[in-house]
């Protein structure tokens, strides 16, 4: 169930014309218990008609039932099903209009998928064409805020988007082929640069290769974006059981490194085609060991790994991947590209399951703080393609993670 906090941080794309208000008539609110509003709206389609028969759902923005501080607590059914799309929905009729009652106060996203036409929650802000043709303007609010005892309305118009296609092709044998093969079943992300120069995962970002390589990202709104996928690496055994190693991480033009990364503009109705080559050769690995002063062994933690030429005033963590550790203490991360990266351990707070409340309307979570340590950060230079051996010793002291040294 902790899965569903994931789409909370889905993000919300503009196209929306709102207006809101007051209901011609309020239902009377007692004190015992807030009253619930409704949203009534109408959907079109660019170019006339309507998408009969869909299902709008409404996304709660912001619901969080996890706590700040450590110890026990209660995440409660109701704060499940809010964080459900599932919660509150409902159909478009013949004429475009969708009517969505009992619903609690608060600000939502509106959610519909039309195949051929922008998922409005895609993006948390509105992107516009900027002067030069492609780019992004600030940001606007384009919720719909649903309050006690009244009707809120809105106009929602859905737009056709742009398409980013291409193929996948590997490194390997390039000397002795004219043609680079291409690589099956790659799983591909999709990224957004929003209006303040950082990135983030797309709601509608994810892809992957078919027989022959090819992939597509559709319905897109018009805007900048890099492409990212994970070169394979093996699985090991972690104290929380299997885990897949993490590969080195590779964006559109064949950089490790988000900073360096080739951006594709979606501007309009048109395809922009790209292609990305995996690196067979000249990868490294890195292999380590993080442990305290006497010995002990942190191992339900991650060890995290982060190009160093990556600006380091960006926090958002899209170029930093993380490896789950042995119960030794062990880790390693696999097919790094060629870069100097920096290495250090995030110490994470764990969450346990306690059981379900007497009144079966609950599950009661126990959250206690990471180990007292401080990790240093790493520097390993993986540009001549060997491997590399990374020892951590976790001082005494504070458990946040020291900043990287430059």
């Amino acid at each position: 169930m902790l899965s569903l906090i994931v789409p909370l941080s889905i993000a919300f794309f503009g196209f929306l014309g709102q207006s809101t208000g007051a209901a011609p008539t309020t239902r009377f609110c007692t004190k015992a218990a807030a009253c619930n509003g409704q949203l009534e709206g109408v959907v079109t389609l660019e170019g006339g008609g309507f998408p009969a028969g869909v299902n709008l759902f409404l996304q709660p923005l912001s619901v969080e039932p996890r706590p700040t501080t450590v110890g026990e607590y209660v995440v409660r059914n109701d704060d499940i099903d809010a964080m459900s799309r599932g919660h509150f929905h409902g159909i478009v009729d013949e004429a475009g209009r969708v009517r969505i009652g009992e619903v609690r106060p608060g600000r939502y996203i509106l959610v519909i998928q039309v195949p051929g036409y922008i998922s409005p929650e895609s993006f948390p802000w509105r992107l516009e064409p900027s002067a030069s043709g492609h780019g992004v303007s600030e940001p606007t609010d384009n919720t719909v805020t649903v309050r006690a005892g009244a009707t809120t309305t809105f106009h929602l118009k859905l737009q056709h988007g742009g398409t980013i296609a291409g193929i996948v092709r590997s490194g390997e044998s390039m000397s002795a082929r004219r043609d680079v093969p291409i690589v099956e079943q790659v799983a591909l992300s999709l990224l957004t640069k929003r209006s303040d120069g950082y990135f983030q995962h797309t709601d509608v970002g994810a892809a992957h290769t078919d027989a022959d390589g090819r992939f597509a990202f559709a319905d897109l709104p018009p805007g900048d974006y890099v492409i990212m996928t994970v070169i394979p690496g093996p699985s090991v055994r972690t104290a929380a059981g299997q885990s897949r190693v993490m590969g080195g991480l590779l964006f559109s033009g064949g950089t490790s490194s988000l900073e360096k990364a080739s951006v594709v503009h979606v501007v309009g109705t048109e395809t922009e085609n790209t292609e990305l080559v995996l690196p067979t050769t000249g990868l490294c690995n890195v292999s380590g060991r993080a442990f305290t002063a006497d010995g002990l062994s942190i191992t339900k933690s991650l060890v995290r790994l982060k190009p160093i030429d990556d600006d380091p005033s960006r926090t958002f963590p899209i170029s930093t991947t993380g490896s789950g550790i042995t119960s030794d203490g062990s880790f390693q991360f696999n097919s790094l590209l060629s870069n100097r990266y920096e290495i250090w351990m995030e110490l994470q707070p764990e969450v346990t399951f306690l059981g379900i409340t007497d009144d079966h309307q609950g599950m009661r979570m126990r959250s206690t703080p990471p180990p007292p340590y401080t990790s240093p950060h790493v520097l390993v230079d993986c540009r001549d393609g060997v491997t590399e051996h990374v020892v951590l010793e976790l001082k005494s002291g504070n458990n946040q993670t020291s900043a990287p040294a430059r």
